[in-house]
């Protein structure tokens, strides 16, 4: 049984599996559709919720993002994390505070692969921005490029609806 296959079977029957393909998330809606092969798909809300270990390694000052993937991108074992911030309704910035999302949940994914029972790889870990506030020049700010840059893991801003593994990955 892979990795992949134990992480999967340590998940169902939580209600926190997301199907691939589109997930509407805020005023967003992310794409999954591209992720290689049988990704596993986390809600990590509904996770904290339905899963005491997940609480327990979350603490309470942490805002997790909103979907982890676990896919193996070229045979190399790898989580994407992802954050959507719809904007329309939101404060000017949010991209910016999913970019710190991202690098918080990133500390959270270090302590539970510490902590987990499962023996798992070392993934490649990176994480997407999906918003949906490219009209407002979210998407052109040299200001987000620069902060996404400069965060603990590799992070790409994705426009709402646009392909997030191939915006990141290329095909």
């Amino acid at each position: 049984m892979t990795w992949l296959d134990q992480l999967r079977t340590r998940f169902r029957g939580l209600g926190v599996i997301v199907p691939k393909g589109r997930k509407p998330i805020e005023n967003c809606v992310v794409n999954l559709s591209g992720f290689p092969g049988d990704p596993l798909i986390l809600d990590v809300d509904k996770l904290i919720s339905n899963d005491a270990f997940a609480r327990q390694i979350v603490y309470q000052y942490e805002q997790p993002c909103d979907l982890i993937v676990f896919h193996a991108k070229l045979e190399t074992p790898s989580v994407t994390l992802i954050e959507a911030k719809g904007t329309r309704n939101e404060a000017y910035g949010d991209e910016y505070k999913a970019v710190d999302q991202l690098s918080s949940s990133s500390s959270v994914l270090d302590r539970a692969i510490d902590d987990c029972s499962i023996a798992l790889p070392q993934f490649h870990v990176t994480g997407a921005v999906v918003t949906g506030s490219s009209n407002s020049g979210a998407m052109l700010s040299t200001d987000l490029a620069i902060y996404a840059a400069k965060a603990d893991i590799d992070v790409v801003v994705v426009t709402s609806g646009w392909d997030v593994h191939l915006q990141m990955f290329g095909r």
